[in-house]
């Protein structure tokens, strides 16, 4: 490219600082591609900070962190278009990050360039649990729908979106297979104990009891204290007056009627 067409297409994009100093930007013993591209992170311009990278710079893993932070998702697949952070844990710690902050379309981009939004035994809390978490539904289904293995290491996800009350994502997993009565709980510290039906019967989520009693969840299973899902409601309700949900689900798990066996 000729040096004139170079400044016309900088101008273009709005990059003008990068014509700056002696020489502008063909000095590049004194204007470093890398310090252009802290500079347009620095000034919140994105296309800059993609052309500083097209033209040489070398990011960093905290640059692409930067990227998904911010939602560039422009700048985001410039460094994986350079093979940078393709995989492992940046790639995992970037997914993590577009989850929590609700960004569908980084999500979906990651997953597409190769992202693994598979559990590991060793990296605590999943991807997917992540999203429930955050009350993150339309990613959380997003996740199911690309995949992410439901059978191993997002044995917790059930539960969550059972005490937070989101049905769609507890409605998707137990269409996924998932038991609903899923006793992987029992191996959990005592004070966790509990199934997605306690879960949701001891926060008031009298909707969310109701869709798990219509797929067959037992009322009669007991946490490591002997409790029922009906005791830990009614334990509860105590503390939340306010809360209408309780009536509700005192009545509908009341030994002997409703829900109860």
């Amino acid at each position: 490219m000729r040096k004139a067409d170079f400044k016309a297409a900088l101008r273009t994009a709005g990059c003008l600082f990068l014509l700056g100093g002696p020489g502008g930007v063909w000095a590049s013993d004194e204007y470093r591609w890398n310090r252009e591209l802290q500079e347009a992170i620095a000034a919140g311009n994105e296309r800059a900070a993609v052309l500083a990278v097209d033209l040489g710079a070398a990011p960093s893993g905290k640059d692409f962190s930067f990227a998904v932070e911010a939602g560039w998702i422009g700048l985001a697949e410039a460094l994986l278009d350079r093979g940078l952070f393709a995989g492992g844990k940046d790639a995992r710690a970037a997914l993590l990050h577009a989850v929590r902050n609700g960004d569908r379309d980084m999500v979906w981009m990651l997953l597409d360039r190769g992202a693994d939004s598979a559990p590991t035994p060793d990296r605590g809390t999943s991807v997917l649990e992540t999203a429930v978490e955050h009350a993150r539904v339309d990613i959380a289904l997003l996740l199911i729908d690309q995949g992410t293995d439901l059978a191993h290491g997002n044995h917790h996800a059930l539960r969550m979106a059972a005490r937070r009350g989101q049905a769609a994502i507890a409605l998707r997993i137990i269409q996924e297979g998932v038991p609903i009565d899923d006793r992987s709980y029992q191996r959990l510290p005592v004070n966790r104990q509990s199934s997605a039906l306690m879960e949701a019967a001891r926060e008031g989520q009298s909707a969310m009891v109701e869709l798990l009693l219509g797929r067959g969840a037992d009322p009669t299973l007991t946490d490591a204290r002997g409790k029922t899902a009906y005791q830990l409601a009614q334990a509860n309700a105590r503390w939340h007056p306010e809360r209408p949900g309780y009536a509700i689900i005192l009545e509908r798990l009341r030994p002997g009627r409703g829900g109860s066996r």
